[in-house]
C-alpha cells in the first residue's frame, strides 16, 4: 500500500483546523488537545461531504473532484476564522518545573506505547469480528454501489448480508474515504481513520486532565485509563465504540470549559455530541440521557439557562448533534433499517413490554454480569462507575448544587439505558454480555474519568463560584 494513501488522512485533519478556526478555536487555545478537537471535526466534516457526496451516485475512481471540494471547503473555513478572536487558554493548577516535565514524559510515553498498539494492529487486516462484519462491510457496500440509489438499497436488503444496518455511516465512510484514496477496497489503512480517534481522545483527555488536576494526579488518571484491557481492543480496531468514547470526553470538556471560562467554548459540547450519535446507536440513548437528566435538574430546580456572571447557555449550538441525529433517523426510516432492539423478533408488543416480558429472566442475569464483570472488575473501568455512585452519596450538596450535576446524571441514566437494551436485545443473552457489555460501556468510562477529576477538583479547592454561578 503506497505511503500517498495514509498521507491523504492529513486532508481532514486540515479541513478540522479551518472549521475549528471559523469557530474561533485555534492552536493557542489548547496546544495539547488542538489537533484532538481538530481530528473530530475534520472527521465529522469529511463524513458530512462524503454523506452528501453519496446521494449524487458520484464516480469514486478518482478522487481528485472529492479532494477539491474539501480544499475549497478548508479554505473557506480559515477566510471565516481569520478576523475571529481566538479563544485564549484557560488557567491550569500551578505546579513546579518537575512536575510539569513529569508529566509530558509520561504523556510521552503513553503516545509512544499508542502508536506501538497501532503499529501492530496493522499486521492484520479487517477481515474478522465487529469491524469487518459491521463497519468495513457497509463502506465496502458504498464503494461498490457508488451511492444511495436502487444499488445500495437492494445490496442492503439481503437480509443477513450486512448486519445491524441500523447503524450509524459515520464510520464507514471515513473507511470509504481511505478507498476512495487508495482507487479500491484497502484491508488495513481503512483501519487508520478509525484508530486516529485514539490519538484525538488521548490528546483531549490529557489537555482537560490538565487543566483540572496537578500533573502528578493528571499523569496517574491518564496511566490508569490506558491500562483498562477496553483501552488497548480499541486501539487495534475500527469499531464504533471508540468514536462514541470520544465523542463524551469532548463534550465533556467543553461543557466543564464553558461552565469555567465562557467564550467559545460550547462549540466542543456541539462537536463531540454530534460525533456520539453519528458514531453507535446508543447516542440515542446518550441523548435521551440528557433530555431525562436536563428535566431532572430543572425539577429540583438547579437548571439555569445563564452560567457563571450571567452567560447565556447557547442552546442554539445545539442544533448540529440534533440536525445529526434527525438526519440519522430519517435516513434509516427512509431505507426501512430497524434496530433489532426496537424489531424482536422473539416477542410481540412494543418496547415497554418487551422489556416487562424479558426483564424476569435477563435482568437478573444482566445486572449480575454488570456487578461481577463491569461494576466490580478493575480490568474494565478500575471501579470509576461505582466510585461515581458512591459520590453522589457522599457529597451531594456539593454535586446538586455544581456543574457537575448534569453529568453525572447523563452518566447514570446511560448506564441504565444500556442495561435496558441488553435486557431487551434478541440475542442469546449470556454471549452478547460477554462480547459487547464491556466495550459498550467503555464508552462511558473515559467521560466518567474526566468527571472524576473535575470532583476531585472541586471538593480540593471548593471554589465559592461553584454554588453562586456555575449551576448546571
Amino acid at each position: 500500500m503506497s505511503v500517498d494513501v495514509y498521507l491523504d488522512l492529513a486532508w481532514p485533519l486540515l479541513l478540522g483546523a479551518a472549521l475549528l478556526r471559523a469557530l474561533g478555536l485555534g492552536f493557542s487555545s489548547d496546544r495539547l488537545a488542538f489537533f484532538g478537537w481538530a481530528w473530530v471535526c475534520g472527521a465529522l466534516g469529511t463524513g458530512a461531504l462524503l454523506f452528501a457526496w453519496m446521494w449524487c451516485s458520484p464516480d469514486l475512481s478518482s478522487p481528485w473532484t472529492m479532494r477539491a471540494v474539501l480544499l475549497a471547503l478548508t479554505g473557506v473555513g480559515f477566510w471565516i476564522g481569520r478576523k475571529r478572536v481566538v479563544q485564549p487558554p484557560l488557567e491550569v493548577p500551578p505546579a513546579g518545573r518537575g512536575e510539569r516535565t513529569f508529566f509530558s514524559g509520561v504523556v510521552g510515553l503513553l503516545f509512544l506505547a499508542l502508536f506501538v498498539r497501532l503499529l501492530l494492529a496493522t499486521l492484520s487486516p479487517v477481515l474478522i469480528d465487529d469491524e469487518a462484519e459491521f463497519w468495513a462491510l457497509k463502506a465496502k457496500v458504498l464503494w461498490h454501489t457508488e451511492g444511495f440509489g436502487a444499488a445500495f438499497r437492494e445490496e442492503m436488503s439481503e437480509p443477513t448480508f450486512v448486519y445491524n444496518k441500523d447503524y450509524p455511516l459515520l464510520n464507514p465512510l471515513l473507511q470509504l474515504w481511505t478507498f476512495v484514496n487508495a482507487g479500491k477496497i484497502t484491508h488495513v489503512v481503512n483501519r487508520v481513520p478509525i484508530q486516529l480517534f485514539n490519538v484525538a481522545l488521548w490528546l483531549i483527555l490529557a489537555a482537560a486532565l490538565r487543566r483540572l488536576l496537578r500533573p502528578l494526579l493528571a499523569a496517574g488518571f491518564l496511566v490508569m485509563l490506558f491500562a483498562l484491557d477496553e483501552s488497548h481492543y480499541h486501539a487495534r480496531l475500527a469499531a464504533g465504540d471508540l468514536l462514541a468514547a470520544t465523542g463524551l470526553v469532548c463534550a465533556l470538556d467543553g461543557w466543564l470549559r464553558w461552565r469555567d471560562g465562557g467564550g467559545r467554548w460550547f462549540a466542543l459540547v456541539a462537536l463531540g455530541l454530534t460525533l456520539v450519535v453519528w458514531s453507535k446507536n446508543e447516542g440515542l440513548l446518550v441523548a435521551f440521557s440528557i433530555g431525562l437528566g436536563a428535566l431532572v435538574v430543572w425539577a429540583l430546580g438547579r437548571f439555569q439557562t445563564e452560567g457563571p456572571r450571567g452567560r447565556r447557555l447557547p442552546l442554539p449550538r445545539l442544533a448540529l448533534p440534533l440536525f445529526t441525529l434527525a438526519g440519522h433517523v430519517a435516513f434509516n426510516e427512509a431505507h426501512g433499517f430497524r434496530s433489532g432492539f426496537l424489531s424482536n423478533p422473539t416477542r410481540e408488543g412494543n418496547v415497554i413490554e418487551l422489556l416487562v416480558a424479558q426483564g424476569r429472566e435477563y435482568l437478573p442475569v444482566v445486572l449480575g454480569h454488570y456487578g461481577t464483570e463491569i461494576f466490580f472488575a478493575p480490568w474494565h473501568s478500575h471501579y470509576a462507575l461505582p466510585i461515581l455512585g458512591v459520590l453522589l452519596v457522599l457529597f451531594p450538596l456539593q454535586l446538586w448544587r455544581s456543574r457537575l450535576l448534569l453529568p453525572a446524571l447523563v452518566a447514570v441514566f446511560s448506564v441504565a439505558g444500556v442495561i435496558a437494551v441488553f435486557v431487551g436485545a434478541p440475542h442469546e443473552i449470556d454471549k452478547h454480555l460477554r462480547t459487547a457489555a464491556g466495550r459498550v460501556t467503555y464508552q462511558l468510562v473515559p467521560a466518567v474519568f474526566l468527571w472524576l477529576a473535575a470532583v476531585l477538583q472541586m471538593l480540593s479547592t471548593r471554589d465559592e463560584s461553584i454554588e453562586e454561578g456555575a449551576r448546571p
